[in-house]
């Protein structure tokens, strides 16, 4: 098992505010278990993949691989990733208020 799918595992994790303890009544997956998987301590089933991945809401390539199959998605991150910290700020803005036109139909 690749090292990194622990770490990604942990980081969309954390992303979401999740505590072990959350993840593991989400998922069903025991909080001891979802700590060594994170830890790289011990590997895991596909049916536990899929349990992590539902309460993730994230995909299973990308908790595999690190990428996911999602058009353009990696093409954003580079983008977003070449702007100043600075300027990250505005970019949230214009994202923000991109996505609240496009939900409402008007783009």
């Amino acid at each position: 098992m690749d090292k990194e799918v622990g770490e990604r595992i942990r980081h969309v994790r954390l992303d979401k505010g999740y505590t072990r303890d959350t993840l593991s009544m989400m998922s069903g997956v025991s909080e001891k278990y979802i700590f060594q998987i994170e830890r790289q301590h011990t590997g895991f089933s596909v049916d536990i993949l899929l349990k992590l991945t539902k309460a993730l809401d994230s995909s299973c390539d990308y908790l595999l691989r690190g990428h996911t199959e999602f058009p353009y998605e990696n093409e954003i991150i580079e983008l977003i990733e070449k702007f100043e910290p600075n300027q990250l700020g505005k970019v949230y803005l214009m994202l923000s208020s991109l996505y609240e036109i496009m939900k409402r139909g008007d783009l």
